[in-house]
């Protein structure tokens, strides 16, 4: 199913004066609704800069579990943050959080939901990702679970691109080319990014391994040519979850060494000088 803009059936039905708590007969529904549209100059009903086509409205009351889903769209009228989100593309993801609890484990609210969250998805994380707000499209990523089939396909395509350019870019970058090549990752370095990565779906899983693979790659080639950024880009990258044992086992030890909580084969052998002279010094103060 495609996906497509959500406008409120609800908003409709009270501007048309038709009862929806009540004892539902389409019948009665359609025939109001048709007069409504009968002295409708173009065939639109507006309201509230919200247009309702009469085909689509006609499909939706005409769709076979329209009673489930009309139960749906009161919730959904009832909920601001949810309504705001699906209508016209605003989140707010706290609100988000407790209003789409009620639905946990709904397969039907699932289904019926899908078409409409991928569209404004899509559109959130298109505007999240071209801004690099990596945090704010981390907090996105928490409602992935309420798209289906081909609607989650086309809402997380935005990540897909973004990731893949990403990795295209971090391919390239060296000490030789770092200072150029900077200012096009700087989200990379000043921005909190580590829940956008973790929060990324399992079908993600091999993007989210050489995503941080090739950052691991431009902390190794940069420690020398800015240790700062280096630092910052391995604190994030300390911060992720679900990488593989061996990805995880090499973040960490680096991060030691960029840190300075590790002894280098050099140190480690002056270390060990003093650590000689220390004994040999105690040894004769006590002779």
């Amino acid at each position: 199913m495609a996906s497509k803009q959500y406008i409120s059936i609800i908003r409709l039905f009270e501007n048309s004066s038709i009862d929806y708590d009540g004892e539902i007969i389409l019948s009665r529904i359609k025939k109001q609704l048709s007069a409504e549209y009968g002295i409708a100059a173009s065939g639109i009903i507006d309201i509230d800069h919200h247009s309702y086509n009469k085909n689509d409205v006609f499909e939706e009351i005409e769709h076979p579990d329209f009673i489930t889903r009309l139960y749906y769209h009161r919730k959904i009228w009832m909920s601001p943050c949810m309504l705001a989100f699906l209508e016209d593309a605003i989140f707010d993801e706290p609100k988000m959080q407790d209003a789409m609890k009620q639905f946990q484990n709904d397969t039907v609210f699932d289904n019926f939901i899908s078409p409409y969250f991928a569209q404004s998805f899509n559109y959130i994380a298109r505007n999240y990702l071209n801004e690099y707000r990596l945090n704010a499209m981390g907090e996105l990523l928490l409602f992935e679970e309420f798209m289906q089939g081909e609607d989650r396909e086309e809402a997380l395509r935005p990540v897909r691109l973004f990731l893949d350019n990403e990795v295209r870019m971090l391919k390239n970058t060296n000490a030789g080319n770092y200072k150029l090549v900077r200012p096009k990752i700087l989200h990379w370095i000043n921005s909190d990014w580590s829940s956008f990565v973790n929060n990324l779906p399992h079908e993600f899983y091999n993007s989210r391994n050489e995503l941080s693979t090739n950052l691991v790659n431009v902390t190794v080639a940069i420690q020398k040519v800015n240790k700062a950024d280096c630092r910052k880009i391995s604190h994030q990258l300390t911060a992720l979850s679900y990488l593989s044992p061996e990805l995880a086992d090499i973040i960490y030890n680096n991060h030691k060494i960029y840190s300075g909580n590790a002894i280098t084969r050099s140190t480690g052998n002056w270390g060990w000088i003093i650590w000689l002279i220390i004994i040999l010094i105690r040894i004769l103060s006590g002779c």
